[in-house]
């Protein structure tokens, strides 16, 4: 019985180890959202309680091209005011409740988790202050070097 309890014991702490912790990311939004001209989507995990110079990377993903689509994920009591948090802001993008994102909160915020269609995750970003600078250059080049890799799976 003994050796029993310890291989149970063994394989739960190998499953945990080995589980990304953005396995079951809810991709919902992809699937109801799906448009043929975004490959590339973007959670931006954010509240209007971030710092000022943090959030300006909302600037920059405003003006992505095309090819990617950007949610906001915020607070839900946030998303009761959502037009006041668009406009402090100038989210251009749409806001989604935590609610179902709860156990994929970040540790810091602004993050931001890149997304291809189907459904692998490619990075995740704190939005530091003053990242805008590099921010844009960094999302085009790198989905143009990894545009083989987003089509493939």
């Amino acid at each position: 019985m003994l050796i029993v309890i310890i291989l149970v014991l063994i394989s739960f702490i190998y499953k945990i180890n080995k589980i990304d912790i953005y396995h079951n990311f809810p991709f919902n939004e992809l699937e109801n959202k799906k448009d043929v001209n975004n490959s590339f989507y973007l959670f931006l995990f954010f509240s209007k309680r971030n710092c000022k110079p943090c959030l300006e990377i909302i600037e920059v993903l405003n003006r992505l091209p095309k090819q990617f689509k950007v949610f906001g994920i915020i607070p839900e009591d946030e998303l009761l005011s959502e037009k006041e948090l668009k406009h402090k802001t100038g989210a251009n993008f749409e806001l989604i409740s935590m609610k179902e994102f709860k156990k994929f909160i970040p540790l810091y915020a602004p993050t931001l988790i890149g997304v291809s269609r189907n459904r692998n995750i490619y990075f995740v970003l704190p939005g530091v202050p003053y990242a805008k600078e590099y921010l844009e250059q960094f999302l085009i080049d790198f989905y143009y070097k990894a545009y083989p890799l987003i089509l493939e799976h």
